[in-house]
């Protein structure tokens, strides 16, 4: 079983961070990945700073916005920590936060074409093809990636691998189907309900799969997992961060966690008219057992095992503690986790 982790712009030094993952490679963690969570440390220079400490773990972003980053930057970047990382690059890609974007003055707008056309734009210069595309949301016209009109005197970067696999970020059915149409794999966020894995996730990337004559249990699929050794502190930022989840989640999402969507309104109402303290205060317990790994490492243990049963091939853990020697334990923990769980088949 392939086993990552993720780490986010707080609380963490870059330099910090890039420690916590040299650690999760001796460890035997498959991956780590790098979010890009706005206004916060920014996750390629996390992701760099890490490839230069390490030799075996792949390093994905997890995720970047073609909405902030254009398509074609985004294939030169990927190109670039390819060759810093001796080949271990991957692209998690994604909407990123709509209101989080919108504050930046960008406006998310046909969120699965534009995926589907960044995915094409990267991939294609990534081949070493001159681009003249026209989409309805990103264009590029003689752009070929490793040249410019003012360097060719000084000769050409050739990116490393012609082929770089690209995880989609999804949740939603037709994204989640643009996921087994197109993707090398599928990155589902935190907090997302096993329940809902065996029926939204699993049916809905088969489709796309199918339409697209591929074999969708070929695909891998991760998933970001909430993970705490226990405390209060920890059980705070959990339930901080499902605070958002549960107040604007789809019904079928609210079903598959067992939280009435009377329950969700009232979250989201006490959310925008009381703020976060406020609201955090309704999210039961019962939610954070289903949608986080959360308690003693038997605990831990189980909840991860149910996840890889629910269909995920590649848990990732999001680490919740606010200190050093808390991550530490969490992947020296969780690592002990990998030759007792079998593959999902």
């Amino acid at each position: 079983m392939k086993m990552g982790i993720v780490f986010s712009g707080v609380p963490f030094a870059t330099g910090e961070v890039a420690e916590f993952v040299r650690l999760a490679e001796r460890e035997g963690f498959h991956s780590a990945w790098f979010a890009e969570d706005y206004f916060l440390r920014d996750a390629i220079t996390m992701m760099c700073t890490a490839a230069v400490k390490t030799k075996r773990i792949v390093l994905g972003t997890g995720i970047i916005s073609p909405f902030t980053r254009d398509p074609v930057l985004i294939a030169e970047t990927l190109a670039t920590i390819d060759e810093v990382s001796n080949g271990r690059a991957v692209l998690g890609i994604g909407t990123g936060v709509t209101s989080l974007v919108d504050r930046m003055g960008k406006k998310v707008e046909k969120p699965a074409t534009a995926i589907e056309e960044s995915c094409y734009i990267i991939r294609e210069l990534l081949r070493g093809k001159e681009l003249n595309f026209v989409g309805s949301v990103f264009k590029a016209t003689s752009v070929r990636l490793g040249t410019n009109p003012y360097s060719d005197i000084q000769g050409k970067f050739k990116p490393k691998r012609k082929r770089i696999p690209i995880y989609l970020a999804a949740k939603r059915p037709r994204m989640l189907q643009l996921a087994g149409r197109i993707g090398d794999g599928l990155l589902l966020g935190a907090g997302c309900p096993p329940a809902y894995i065996r029926t939204i996730v699993k049916d809905n990337i088969r489709l796309g799969a199918e339409a697209a004559n591929r074999d969708w249990r070929k695909m891998d699929v991760a998933e970001y997992i909430l993970t705490s050794l226990g405390g209060r502190e920890d059980e705070r930022i959990i339930k901080s961060f499902l605070t958002f989840e549960l107040a604007y989640s789809n019904p079928e999402y609210l079903k598959a966690a067992n939280v009435d969507s009377s329950e969700a309104s009232k979250i989201r109402t006490t959310l925008e008219g009381k703020g976060l303290r406020a609201a955090l205060k309704l999210v039961t317990h019962d939610a954070l057992d289903t949608l986080s790994a959360f308690g003693k490492p038997e605990k831990l243990r189980e909840k991860i095992q149910e996840h890889v049963e629910s269909g995920i091939k590649h848990p990732v853990i999001c680490p919740v503690t606010v200190r050093a020697d808390g991550v530490r334990k969490i992947i020296k923990t969780t690592s002990g986790f990998l030759n007792e769980m079998t593959d999902n088949k």
